[in-house]
């Protein structure tokens, strides 16, 4: 029995969407933005979980439950959560609850009525389903803008990856998009429409609410191709990392500022900022998750048992193995 939203999300969420969100926050920092930006590279997680696991110098050979544990880990560290003294299902159902009114609340100081973003409605709502709902939307806002301003050729070809994702969703969210979007079908040219993207991905959210989404992968690779990112691992966190938290960098006077003797002090502060852009996000896609009433959740107390696992590893271990441990479950060990 969950008593946590968040929680049931992060243990819904399939391990590979777990390890891509490793992957872009350990990657979410001042110098791999700008080596990003250089290179014109969205830097995806290996498809080899092992290939990840040797270049972070994590356990050689991560599980599924590792993976989970491990985004976990760094979600939790993110919000300045900590993790209790003596772990078990009574106190980590606190711990997870002190972890939704942390984001909640940072999200409401970000986009509330307090601080108004041009062109966006106040955030306003009450829960961390309202979180993900309005962050979510706030994506495909972003997206339509970044769609718009593309070469038609690109449009087209987007438009045409977009259309493969459409055209299998269920016949009555299709009939919704219709209707949101003003089209009488669903097509390449009706995509291709200015604000078309934005309208559909809108509606995709709102159709599939958080009760019992069961086209998650659709909704990834919607984003995906909306970004011009196809063929991503979770592109939800790719797109934001990509859109949001670079956006702040592509000023040169930025990301100079700390080479030319603006210290750690700027490093850090920019490092987090960059973060605090994909947090939101990964932390939405979890709830997403965990609303799919087809996905298969790991059980909690299993889960449990596997943190005290980790600890248990983590009392007494090599000089190496105690390395590979902190790396991968970082605030935990």
């Amino acid at each position: 029995m969950y008593h946590s939203t968040a929680l049931h999300g992060l243990l819904s969420e399939s391990p590979e969407a777990a390890r891509a969100h490793v992957w872009l926050y350990d990657r979410a920092n001042i110098y791999d933005s700008i080596y990003k930006l250089v290179a014109r590279t969205s830097g995806s997680a290996p498809n080899d979980a092992l290939e990840h696991a040797r270049t972070d110098k994590f356990l050689l050979n991560p599980t599924d439950l590792d993976w989970t544990t491990a985004k976990i880990c760094r979600v939790l560290q993110h919000y300045e959560v900590k993790w209790p003294g003596a772990i078990s299902n009574g106190s980590i159902i606190p711990m997870f609850l002190d972890f939704e009114h942390k984001v909640l609340a940072a999200y409401q100081r970000e986009y509330g009525p307090g601080n108004l973003k041009k062109g966006i409605a106040p955030f306003e709502g009450k829960t961390i389903d309202d979180m993900a709902r309005y962050e979510l939307n706030r994506v495909f806002r972003e997206l339509g803008s970044k769609f718009d301003s593309k070469s038609a050729e690109e449009r087209r070809k987007i438009a045409e990856q977009l259309y493969e994702n459409l055209k299998d969703l269920p016949p009555d969210v299709q009939a919704k998009i219709r209707e949101s979007t003003g089209i009488d079908r669903i097509s390449i040219d009706a995509i291709m429409k200015s604000g078309s993207i934005a309208a559909i991905g809108t509606t995709l959210v709102g159709t599939v609410g958080f009760a019992g989404f069961a086209a998650y992968s659709s909704l990834s690779a919607f984003i995906a191709a909306a970004a011009g990112l196809a063929g991503m691992t979770l592109p939800f966190g790719v797109y934001t990392f990509a859109a949001s938290a670079l956006a702040m960098v592509a000023n040169p006077f930025f990301w100079l500022l700390p080479l030319l003797g603006g210290g750690y002090f700027f490093v850090n502060r920019a490092n987090r900022m960059i973060r605090s852009a994909l947090a939101p996000i990964i932390v939405s896609t979890a709830i997403v998750a965990g609303s799919d009433d087809t996905a298969v959740s790991v059980d909690m107390t299993e889960w449990v048992e596997h943190v005290k696992s980790i600890k248990s590893r983590s009392a007494s271990p090599s000089e190496r193995q105690k390395e590979y441990l902190k790396n991968m479950f970082v605030g935990l060990v």
